[in-house]
């Protein structure tokens, strides 16, 4: 008897213990992730009573639960909603219209953007037949959309009729909103007997908002492309250096052969977001080239003791950049990006973040410490076979002026959230600024500006530093950055790269000259750099010029890697042009265990106008696909959304170069004052380089019996075949040494 209460008491408290988990499970799950109790669409407000925020959380649950949700569906949404709100945000239609495309989705593993677009179509003007079917193409469909979402509101004057309008009849939202908006204050207030569509529309809203908040960096990022009409799937994959089943993959709308004429038609492009380098420091090796793998050395590999640092706050004044405050406190971008949860590099004024420093450090000469390591750290200079640092006395013979913040006012900054109605004038009046200064401190590029905008009206002053230029001047070593060092090119206030007229500020040519003076500062190891570049210099040429590359470019490689052809980066970028593994691939150079052929300077060249021109197609300017050589082409088109309000590629003929213009785009117009002239005079060099294509498999020995060169030059020149032999899979550029 006392044995069969011990079991039932046993049991019960088994049965206890997991109806109480299962009670917990639930709750946590209802409270990771709330739905919010109210919305805004232009300028109504949606109020939701317990009961719709119930059923909306009910709808939003069914649609996290689906096996496909966060490996297809979301992945999906972060790819083809930004071609969505590019269509979109020209006709001013609120931002949260673009999760319209998501409601109702019928697919299960995937995603059908716009549901009602096939029912739409005679009313939207797309064409359904057997060929073609553009209610399948995302941007067709979004931008006849965003047509006639601006029609609708223009009769009516309400965000939500024009959203409902989508799904509902006329007299089905006159009867609805009778009972639930109110005119008065403008707020649509939903309880239990709310329509079903607004409640998946509110739900897609705030499960894919949240979840797409969470920005992932995927292989490949949408763009549109619209010279394709009497085009084939081949030819537009040609001309981006893409594969045409890649192309055809995400144009679903098409199942012709060629783009018929008569209406512009736009083709989605999938471009690959990696960047052929993603760090331009090149670290060569003492070794030679390995036959099997590539030696590899980075400098955060090594083990370093951690020191006790305690956090201090740093409030982001105008014009400072990650870059720059990365640089004053002598840490790495991403550990900034690390330590306060940033997931891009956009900052806004008056912004705080948390810096980890030292604790033996003092704050009032923490600067003075931290500039005096970045001097050393600038000052280390990457030769063929070994790293080699100024010598310290010469640090010590040089002043480092201490920090001296300029006092100004320390007001908070002051934004403007646009309302629907406003404009830029408006504005302009009700702070009483001038709409030029609003201009300039928004980075906008003409006086357009949408509802729900932060507009910043009066920057924040931290620190008591005015603006960005005060801290340059104050912090650098004396004579070091004002005026050209012997020998050194002055940097002028105009350059032409490109076709394009730059405009250098007086802050950029302190910063070129830097660098310009870092680049000539030992004679003996610059004339024989220019000696090693010489050889491979008419070979660039040549290519460039075949493939309409701006000649300009030939000075890339040399900032990249200075012609070294066994060096590799820290992010594993290898060879002349610094190409990581993938996207080498990408534009066609093979890797594999016989060949690198990111070693061979004709076919690493010919890759890196693939990728150029590719990039060049989309941003129109030439400093913009430079820039994408180190970013990528996300991490350039993100760049661009941040530097520019609604960004858009456009073809210019001048530019200017200030203080926040990438880092990138300044050392390369340093490396071009460097090696323009040097380079346009005849140098004299042991060997000129000639390059011959072979198909057959043949060993090192017999080519220099053949050609009659020196075998150790030819191996020199040809560090790509990682054995002595030529593979016969497919025709390979051999480099042939010739003696001067």
């Amino acid at each position: 008897m006392t044995k069969n209460l011990t079991l039932k008491a046993f049991f019960k408290k088994v049965l206890a213990t997991f109806l109480l988990g299962f009670y917990c499970s639930i709750v946590h799950q209802t409270q990771a992730t709330p739905i919010q109790s109210s919305f805004r669409i232009g300028d109504i407000r949606i109020e939701l009573s317990y009961r719709a925020r119930q059923q909306v959380n009910k709808e939003a649950q069914q649609i996290r639960a689906s096996p496909y949700f966060l490996t297809k569906q979301v992945p999906l949404a972060s790819l083809y909603l930004p071609l969505v709100n590019q269509e979109l945000r020209p006709l001013k239609i609120p931002a949260a219209f673009k999760y319209l495309a998501l409601v109702n989705n019928p697919l299960q593993d995937s995603i059908k953007f716009w549901a009602n677009a096939h029912e739409m179509a005679p009313l939207l003007g797309l064409r359904v037949g057997a060929q073609l079917d553009e209610s399948l193409n995302v941007v067709m469909t979004s931008h006849a959309l965003a047509i006639y979402f601006r029609k609708k509101y223009q009769r009516n004057q309400h965000w939500v009729k024009t959203l409902l309008s989508y799904e509902m009849s006329s007299y089905q939202i006159r009867r609805f909103l009778r009972h639930h908006y109110s005119q008065h204050s403008k707020t649509l207030r939903l309880d239990k007997n709310t329509p079903m569509f607004l409640v998946n529309f509110l739900a897609t809203w705030s499960v894919y908002s949240s979840a797409l908040s969470k920005k992932k960096q995927y292989a490949v990022t949408l763009i549109k492309y619209d010279l394709v009409n009497n085009k084939t799937f081949n030819h537009i994959g040609k001309e981006f250096s893409l594969p045409a089943a890649s192309v055809q993959h995400y144009n679903a709308w098409f199942r012709g052969r060629v783009i018929p004429n008569g209406r512009k038609y736009h083709v989605i492009i999938p471009m690959p977001t990696r960047s052929p380098s993603g760090n331009s420091h090149a670290i060569t090796h003492t070794k030679r080239y390995a036959k099997a793998s590539v030696m590899r050395y980075s400098p955060t590999s090594r083990a370093t003791k951690p020191l006790a640092n305690r956090q201090i706050k740093h409030r982001v004044s105008r014009g400072e950049t990650l870059y720059s405050i990365s640089r004053l406190y002598g840490v790495s971008i991403d550990k900034v990006k690390q330590w306060n949860g940033l997931h891009s590099n956009k900052l806004s004024a008056g912004q705080q973040l948390y810096m980890s420093v030292p604790r033996h450090l003092k704050i009032a000469s923490q600067h003075t410490q931290l500039l005096a390591n970045n001097y050393k750290k600038h000052h280390t200079r990457q030769y063929a076979k070994s790293t080699q640092t100024r010598p310290q006395h010469r640090l010590a013979g040089r002043k480092l002026t201490t920090y001296s913040p300029v006092p100004v006012n320390k007001n908070p900054a002051i934004f403007h959230t646009v309302q629907s109605g406003d404009n830029l004038y408006r504005i302009s009046k009700k702070y009483n600024v001038s709409v030029t200064k609003l201009r300039t401190l928004n980075k906008m590029r003409n006086n357009t500006v949408f509802a729900g905008k932060k507009l910043l009206i009066r920057p924040a002053h931290a620190h008591g530093v005015a603006s960005m230029t005060h801290l340059p001047v104050n912090t650098k070593p004396h004579g070091r950055v004002e005026r050209a060092a012997p020998n050194s090119p002055h940097v002028p206030a105009v350059m032409y790269v490109a076709g394009i007229k730059l405009k250098i500020t007086d802050y950029a040519q302190r910063l070129i000259q830097s660098e310009v003076n870092q680049l000539r500062s030992h004679p003996r190891f610059f004339q024989k750099k220019l000696e090693r570049i010489q050889v491979y210099m008419p070979i660039i040429k040549k290519i460039l010029r075949k493939e309409n590359i701006p000649s300009d470019f030939r000075f890339l490689p040399i900032l990249e890697s200075s012609l070294i052809a066994n060096a590799v980066s820290s992010s594993n970028a290898v060879g002349y042009w610094q190409f990581k593994e993938e996207s080498a691939l990408e534009v066609g150079i093979q890797i594999d265990e016989n060949v690198d052929e990111r070693l061979n300077i004709v076919t690493a060249t010919n890759g890196a106008t693939r990728y150029l021109n590719r990039n060049h197609l989309f941003f129109k300017n030439w400093m913009y696909t430079l820039l994408s050589y180190n970013l990528g082409f996300a991490g350039t088109q993100e760049y661009l959304e941040g530097l520019y309000v609604n960004y858009s590629p456009t073809k210019v003929k001048m530019m200017t170069i200030d203080g926040n213009t990438h880092w990138y785009i300044r050392r390369f117009l340093a490396h071009k004052l460097v090696f323009e002239q040097p380079l346009s005079r005849y140098i004299a060099t042991p060997t000129r380089l000639k390059h011959f294509t072979l198909r057959n498999r043949s060993t090192l020995q017999q080519i220099a019996r053949t050609k009659r060169v020196d075998l150790a030059l030819l191996r020199k020149y040809n560090q790509w075949l990682k054995t002595w032999k030529t593979p016969n899979d497919k025709a390979y550029t051999v480099i042939l040494p010739l003696q001067n």
